[in-house]
């Protein structure tokens, strides 16, 4: 396989990649726009999220094309990440992308049942469907932003690259923990929930699943 080596070396992988997931992006935003904007605006708007969780048929007509976005566009970042930091260096980039893509998606499926077994068991289904709601629309933005760092960073000079690596995390970080907090005031003031169980939640389900994976992979790496 050295000729997918030498197409890799000339970046032409990531080239047809991240063409692949503009045109996907061009498309989504083409032919829904009025339903993109409105999502957007919905981050500093409360009201907007209540209407478009009531709304839920239109609102799935997004989410799906959003949600393979997100996972696409953070599979590159942090392929590019485990190459900058020298890890598994004998994997080709291609390689890469679909083993991370896979990875997330299982990772955000497993999270997303776990959610809607809660709502169920604890009769959240209201709160659960804004939950959902808040983390497709932090990741999407999140996406966007580390969508033009993934551009920057591979056709960009050399001398930004680590300054764009960090950047990109920094910025992980802080989306992050809006959302949690975010989320935190939600189950506080629509939930109810004690904040015992809050903070439980927090630990268990948002900060401890990143950090045991971030753990694992440089450990194998």
């Amino acid at each position: 396989m050295k000729w997918v080596e030498n197409i890799a070396e000339n970046h032409s992988v990531e080239f047809v990649v991240l063409t692949i997931l503009l045109l996907i992006l061009g498309f989504v935003r083409q032919s829904e726009y009025s339903r993109i904007a409105l999502f957007l605006r919905s981050f500093n708007n409360s009201s907007l999220v209540s209407q478009q969780v009531r709304e839920e048929k239109a609102f799935n007509r997004i989410a799906i094309p959003i949600f393979f976005l997100v996972v696409f566009i953070m599979a590159f970042f942090f392929g590019k990440v485990l190459l900058h930091f020298n890890l598994f260096e004998d994997w080709s980039f291609l390689t890469m992308f679909f083993a991370l893509c896979a990875l997330i998606a299982i990772l955000a499926g497993i999270r997303a049942a776990i959610y809607f077994s809660l709502s169920k068991l604890f009769r959240l289904n209201y709160i659960h469907r804004i939950h959902t709601f808040h983390w497709l629309l932090n990741n999407f933005i999140l996406a966007l932003i580390i969508l033009s760092i993934n551009i920057l960073y591979t056709f960009g000079p050399e001398t930004i690259s680590n300054s764009l690596i960090y950047m990109g995390l920094l910025g992980m970080i802080v989306f992050y923990l809006a959302r949690a907090v975010k989320i935190f005031t939600l189950f506080l003031t629509e939930g109810r929930i004690p904040l015992f169980y809050n903070v439980l939640y927090l630990c268990a389900l948002e900060f401890l699943p990143p950090v045991l994976v971030i753990t694992a992979v440089f450990r194998v790496g």
